[in-house]
Formats: C-alpha cells, structure tokens, sequence
C-alpha cells in the first residue's frame, strides 16, 4: 500500500513546483508528458521526507538530479549523482539549482572510484535512486552495494519497475525483476506507478 501522502494526484500539483523545475521541464518538452507526474513524485518525496542527502545512480537526461536538488535546497542539501557520461552541459540550465549537485562521471560499478566520493560528502544517505544500468545484474549490483550506505528508515528508490524488455543485452530493462525479489524483512515496499513505474523502499532499523 502506498502512503497516502504520495498517493495524491501529483500532477494536479504541478503548479507548486518551484519555477526552475518548472522552467526545466518545459524546456525539455516534457511538462504535458507523464514524465513530468515523475518529476513530481522525485520532489515530494524528497521534500515530505525532509532529505538533505541523496545519491543518485544514473543522472540520465537529468530531470531527477533537478528534481532532488529543488527538493533539498531549502536544507541547503546536496545531491551526488553518478553517471556514465557527462551531464555539466544539461545542468548548465539550471544555474539556481548547480550549487546544490555534484555529477560525476563514472560508473557505479567502479566502488573504488565511487565510494571515497560517496564518504568525502555524506556522513549517511537518506535517499537512494538507482536509474542506472537497468539489467537484472546491474540494478541488483547497485541495491547490494550502495543500500548499506542509506541510514535506517531512509528510503531506496527504483524507477521503471512497471517495465520488462529483456534480451538486449546492455539494453535489457529488467528492474522489475530486482523489485519482485526485495527482501521484505529488510524493507517496506510501496510501488507507485508514475511514469513507468516508481518503487520505493524504506529501509528497517537493523535491530528490527
């Protein structure tokens, strides 16, 4: 069961959105298209959930690293994404919102790479997006390897659980199978089906 606070129309709130993630999302021809309700869902989340920290596996076209930074930036947060190409020349559009990311260029595979970045900027994670290698491998490898880094009762999420396009190699969409197969003694479970598909975990205390 969803949580009734993340259960509302987002898109009929768009309208609160702050104007630089508004402004972004028109730009990038996505405001009229589902996307956008994702948009939506990534920032009330992170707001309602008051997160100051969030990584981010896989910037992508970058709508979700604008819309954490938008959500954090009241808490003067931060958002560490990793990618495997270079996004500066996307974020150089949100110049209100650069303060509060740091993208990187690697791939979350690379630990040794990721982690000292990981320590050098957050005590603990309160929010995890992982949106990166979409494989069954690669979306299970980024839930076993960065999850011990979110603190306890913060929150994983996964985007694109309501997909399934195997098959294709470096291409294959297969979180979907990562989500079914969540331990739930580990985590509560709530998908939400917003742009294709959202799922967020929140994570138990360890001494539950």
């Amino acid at each position: 069961m969803v949580p009734s606070e993340y259960s509302e129309d987002v898109n009929s709130k768009l309208t609160m959105l702050p104007k630089d993630m508004v402004d972004f999302c028109e730009r990038e021809k996505m405001q009229n298209y589902n996307i956008s309700a994702l948009a939506g869902m990534l920032f009330y989340i992170s707001y309602l959930e008051e997160v100051e920290n969030v990584l981010e596996i896989g910037s992508g076209w970058c709508l979700s690293t604008i819309s954490f930074a938008a959500a954090v930036r009241p808490r003067n947060g931060r958002v560490l994404s990793f990618d495997i190409h270079d996004r500066s020349n996307i974020l150089s559009t949100v110049p209100e919102l650069n303060p509060f990311i740091t993208q990187i260029n690697a791939n979350s595979r690379n630990t040794n790479v990721t982690y000292p970045l990981i320590d050098k900027h957050f005590e603990e994670v309160d929010l995890l997006f992982i949106d990166g290698d979409h494989t069954k491998e690669g979306a299970q490898a980024d839930l076993d390897n960065y999850s011990p880094l979110v603190k306890d009762n913060g929150i994983i999420l996964f985007h694109d659980i309501a997909l399934y396009d195997p098959g294709k190699g470096q291409d294959s969409i297969e979180v979907c199978k990562v989500w079914d197969e969540v331990d739930t003694s580990k985590y509560n479970k709530f998908p939400m089906y917003a742009s294709n598909g959202l799922g967020m975990l929140r994570k138990k205390p360890t001494n539950e």
